[in-house]
């Protein structure tokens, strides 16, 4: 069996969505099929991570100044012309915005990560076309596999798509192999953190975990609060600050490398995930495997994917939230029950099975 993935996803640096592919490509290929990645120019460090017989392409470190479109372009013709020359059984689109016309009647596969752009639409510019193609490549697609049930059951209720045609495969999460046995030295500060990874986005609420964080005067007084990955903080969120009284002393942004990443869920003192939604939400897997007790928000797939190893809070509630983080961050009890619920929890997603469930759904399309 010969199974591409197109480029689409790995344009950025780095991405959870690049990152499954990754993993899928690499685990299916280590023992169960061929497969191969289309991506004729890509700067993913995922990808670049890869044994060069698998990926098809180009490593640029960073794109030349306003080429995007450009190599975007570029990468849609010439993916298409080699994966149409590879003959493979199966293509596995990486998002929503390519469709070669040189495959034929192969079968197509999609992934649906989330329904983000469907139900909270003033997220994203008013000219966002994400919705219409993705509809679009979900019609056209042969079978779509859905991260987590509750993005199923979304996608099915928002669309009208049958039912059969849309499986659940969930994410997987790395083991943790990168412990510290002299702890590097993560902020100039002595205190401990609460810690925030990823982007900041509307639907993400980050800015009702500052209000909750400025408006309780233990949580502010006793503990930092690090702002891990993103952009560096926009004005419209230092004035925010500024309005909750909140110093950059005490909110600070960071942008670490992925070889500490896992040393920053280490050594904070909880993990805090309020999204109003989420696709599936690797990050508390993440602070799970690395022993971080997760304070997470009950939305969407977030109880589905955490089980009972993550205190929870409504995410539109700021006196939750604040009981949730303190109810965690000054009981050792809670805190030693949530790690310990958290390896136990994290350690039943793996890529391997991912990649095993992905795999026999291919068999049975073919």
């Amino acid at each position: 069996m010969k199974i591409a993935y197109d480029f689409q996803a790995f344009s950025q640096r780095y991405g959870g969505v690049a990152l499954y592919f990754s993993k899928l490509a690499s685990n299916i290929r280590s023992s169960l099929a061929e497969t191969r990645i289309f991506a004729p120019f890509f700067q993913n460090r995922y990808v670049h991570s890869l044994p060069t017989q698998l990926v098809e392409g180009k490593y640029l470190a960073q794109y030349p100044y306003k080429s995007k479109r450009i190599i975007w372009k570029l990468n849609q013709i010439l993916s298409s012309s080699k994966i149409g020359a590879w003959h493979p059984d199966i293509l596995h689109q990486t998002y929503y915005d390519y469709s070669p016309a040189s495959l034929g009647e192969k079968v197509r596969i999609i992934t649906v990560y989330d329904m983000i752009h469907e139900l909270f639409p003033n997220s994203f510019l008013a000219n966002d076309r994400t919705s219409l193609l993705k509809l679009k490549a979900i019609n056209r697609a042969d079978q779509i596999i859905c991260i987590s049930e509750c993005t199923r059951r979304d996608l099915i209720n928002l669309t009208g798509i049958d039912e059969k045609k849309v499986s659940c495969i969930h994410l997987g999460v790395d083991a943790v192999t990168n412990t510290f046995d002299t702890p590097p030295n993560l902020q100039q500060s002595n205190k401990p953190y609460l810690l925030f990874v990823g982007a900041r986005t509307p639907y993400k609420n980050f800015m009702g975990l500052l209000e909750a964080y400025a408006n309780s005067t233990r949580l502010s007084n006793d503990f930092d609060l690090l702002v891990l990955g993103g952009d560096f903080f926009k004005n419209y969120e230092l004035q925010k600050m500024r309005d909750l009284h909140l110093s950059p002393q005490k909110v600070k942004h960071v942008n670490a490398d992925l070889g500490l990443l896992n040393a920053y869920y280490q050594q904070a003192s909880a993990f805090i995930y309020p999204s109003l939604y989420e696709g599936f939400g690797l990050p508390p897997l993440e602070a799970m495997a690395n022993g971080c007790p997760v304070v997470s928000s009950n939305a969407g797939p977030l109880p589905e994917v955490n089980g009972n190893a993550a205190e929870y809070f409504d995410p539109v509630d700021r006196c939750e939230m604040i009981a949730a983080i303190e109810n965690v961050v000054y009981s050792a009890s809670r805190t030693k029950e949530l790690q310990l619920l958290g390896y136990a929890r994290s350690s039943t997603y793996s890529w391997s099975r991912c990649a095993d469930q992905t795999y026999a759904l291919y068999q049975r399309l073919l």
